[in-house]
């Protein structure tokens, strides 16, 4: 009986996670294009909090020259929000790293000043405020 609801939480888990990366996906192809990045080829992936930066809730990497990348979105296991502020955070962070992608050529040389320059752009963006 035990293997039973084991395998009936497999799959329910699995399917949640499935559900919840193709909502990502959904956000993220809708600001790609706000963006006017369509040209991209890009995905979003759930990560866990060990394979990105420790304070981060999200990461990109990408290819000017293929135009192709991946974004990287905390998994909500390792959040510290819930509910409406998860998603919202979520797709601050999809947005962010957007953004990150839209102003790679100009890369500035100052992280922090980078930063602030991304943050202040996906504030405008999504017309409120961000959780974290």
């Amino acid at each position: 009986m035990k293997v039973v609801w084991a395998v009936l939480l497999a799959v329910f888990t699995c399917s949640a996670m499935n559900t919840l990366e193709l909502r990502l996906d959904r956000q993220m192809k809708f600001w790609q294009k706000r963006l006017g990045l369509e040209d991209w080829n890009l995905s979003v992936r759930l990560v866990r909090q060990s394979e990105i930066d420790r304070n981060s809730w999200g990461a990109a990497e990408w290819d000017p020259e293929s135009k192709t990348g991946v974004i990287s979105v905390l998994d909500p296991r390792d959040y510290n929000l819930r509910g409406g502020e998860l998603r919202l955070d979520m797709e601050c962070t999809i947005v962010h790293e957007l953004v990150h992608i839209q102003l790679s050529p100009l890369d500035a040389r100052d992280e922090l000043v980078r930063e602030e320059i991304v943050n202040r752009i996906m504030a405008a963006l999504m017309n409120r405020p961000c959780p974290n």
